[in-house]
């Protein structure tokens, strides 16, 4: 499997398919490994049945396609472009009309599927033809004792990952501290040993006998429960938190951040929302944050160590990061923030077209959000833009500046292809409908170390054995940009926007003169919110998740 991979054509997403077939021996070698005692090789097969095709680009880049295309090639993928983008003006101008013919709009969609179609099938046949511009991918290489230790920084820190298996889930437990019963420590070239070094990283393995299936339900349910504001959710929180977090609380003790890699129907799942025996919700107790898989996590720490900081910005004259002075770092672009754009009729229209029940209304309290950020970051360091001018066209020239973007406006989910999910902008020509499509946002150039979707359901995609949740996150980290902050359902305008100023404020809060971790920043800032009465239900403060490097 591991050499199938390097030899496998296409884009990022097409590799990423490959693979979601191709998990069950990892699984297999995870539980024999188990069986045998053997915890630091099981851990090393997880890791490696995670987030593979994020590593390969995180580790080696992106292939350019564009650059290695012939004109004529070109030339081709221009008119499939033209030809999706013309279907979709037909669609506009024919929904715009007062009685729009509904034969007609259905062929046309049927007509915009094939053409999409058509060219994720030509760009496959452009990387056949091109093998150079296939990654270095297929490395196996595990991570190193070093790597883990610096995922570690502290003994307050705990990562948690687990393995969803057919018939029961394992959870691998790693800290730092003194060795208790049950648990090993991981060594250098050796695996595990005995070591009981004070300084060592602990590896302890729960088995949850739980089938996926029925794990599957009943993290359904609770997320219904949640994202419908209803009450009666607290014993299924219990429940799941007996479930999931109960074998490993002695290791959760006094840890005051969680990092949490999931697996397959987990990634639905709000941790921070579960209530332990104390009857304390998770968040309460600790700073969380999600990552597809530790090595991962490790490869968004080390691009985040040698990204933009306060005299490293953005030099759109050489396209390049360059080192400026103390004075010039302070009017640096710092901030790009979108809030309630003026969506046009004919988008609205459009978006609208397969479900009347979506509301894509005005948003004043997204509005005020974002003016909010702009006086938090600073006139010079900020760049505002609502109504007409948050234009879709505005993100993909001038997104690549900044190192915190931020997105105050409706989304939607497609959740029968996961990268035609989008942030809905306002338009300013033909060639931009307004769509910010996931499969847009992969192909920019990012050198962003956050972006907070401050939209709906912008967690949420598909689940890809081997690869996580492909969403709106995914395309992000694909683009280059290490942490999302992004929604698990369809949240409240108002209560958003008071926990998104609150997040912001605590990142550029004066702490050490960088501001409060991400995961640490959005724990206070929804602890602020839940004590409010009026948002002290978990689905006003609890769907919002950090996703990639929350440690910084």
């Amino acid at each position: 499997i591991e050499k199938l991979r390097t030899q496998v054509a296409g884009s990022e997403r097409d590799r990423e398919l490959s693979f979601e077939s191709k998990t069950a021996p990892y699984l297999e070698m995870v539980k024999l490994l188990i069986e045998g005692n053997d915890l630091a090789g099981a851990f090393l097969y997880a890791e490696r049945a995670k987030g593979r095709m994020l590593l390969d680009v995180l580790r080696y880049g992106r292939a350019d396609i564009t650059r290695s295309m012939t004109a004529e090639e070109r030339d081709k993928e221009r008119n499939l472009n033209t030809s999706m983008t013309s279907i979709s003006s037909q669609i506009r101008r024919e929904i715009a009309l007062p009685q729009p013919d509904q034969t007609k709009l259905a062929n046309l969609e049927a007509r915009l599927q094939q053409a999409r179609l058509e060219y994720e099938a030509y760009e496959t046949r452009i990387y056949a033809a091109h093998p150079e511009l296939r990654t270095q991918r297929g490395d196996t290489q595990s991570l190193t004792l070093s790597e883990v230790e610096r995922l570690l920084p502290d003994q307050q820190t705990a990562l948690l990952e687990y393995v969803v298996a057919p018939e029961k889930t394992y959870l691998f437990v790693l800290t730092r501290g003194p060795g208790r019963r049950g648990s090993s420590v991981i060594r250098e070239g050796k695996g595990l040993a005995g070591d009981k070094n004070a300084s060592a990283v602990k590896l302890r393995v729960f088995s949850i006998p739980i089938t996926s299936r029925e794990l599957a339900n009943r993290v359904t349910q609770f997320h219904q429960v949640l994202a419908g504001n209803s009450l009666g959710f607290k014993q299924l929180a219990r429940q799941l938190y007996d479930l999931l977090l109960l074998p490993a609380q002695e290791e959760l003790e006094s840890r005051t951040a969680v990092g949490i890699v999931p697996s397959n129907q987990l990634w639905e799942l709000p941790f921070q929302a579960l209530l332990s025996q104390r009857d304390r919700y998770v968040l309460q107790d600790h700073a969380l944050f999600y990552a597809p898989s530790l090595s991962v996590l490790g490869e968004m720490r080390k691009k985040d160590a040698r990204g933009p900081s306060r005299n490293l910005v953005f030099d759109p004259s050489s396209a390049s990061i360059v080192k400026v002075s103390a004075t010039a770092a302070d009017t640096a672009p710092s901030l790009l923030a979108m809030g309630n754009p003026r969506l046009s009729a004919n988008l609205v229209s459009r978006a609208q077209s397969n479900d009347r029940s979506i509301s894509l209304g005005d948003l004043p309290e997204a509005e005020r959000e974002v003016k909010d950020l702009g006086e938090i970051y600073g006139v010079k360091r900020s760049k505002i833009l609502t109504g007409l001018a948050a234009q879709e066209g505005t993100v993909k020239a001038e997104a690549g500046r900044y190192p915190v973007l931020h997105f105050a406006t409706h989304g939607l989910l497609d959740d029968e292809n996961p990268l035609y999910s989008r942030l809905l902008l306002a338009t300013s020509n033909e060639n931009d409908d307004g769509f910010l499509e996931a499969r847009e946002i992969m192909k920019l150039d990012l050198r962003a170390n956050l972006a907070v979707l401050s939209a709906c359901q912008t967690a949420r995609g598909t689940i890809g054995p081997g690869e996580g949740l492909i969403g709106m996150s995914w395309a992000f980290f694909i683009a280059g940009t290490s942490t999302t902050v992004v929604s698990q359902w369809k949240v409240d305008s108002a209560s958003t926007a008071r926990l998104m100023v609150d997040f912001h404020r605590q990142l550029q809060s004066p702490k050490d003169h960088a501001g409060a971790s991400k995961a640490e920043a959005l724990r206070q800032a929804a602890l602020k919110l839940m004590s409010d009465p009026k948002y002290r239900h978990p689905f006003f403060w609890s769907g919002f998740v950090v996703v990639g490097n929350g440690m910084n």
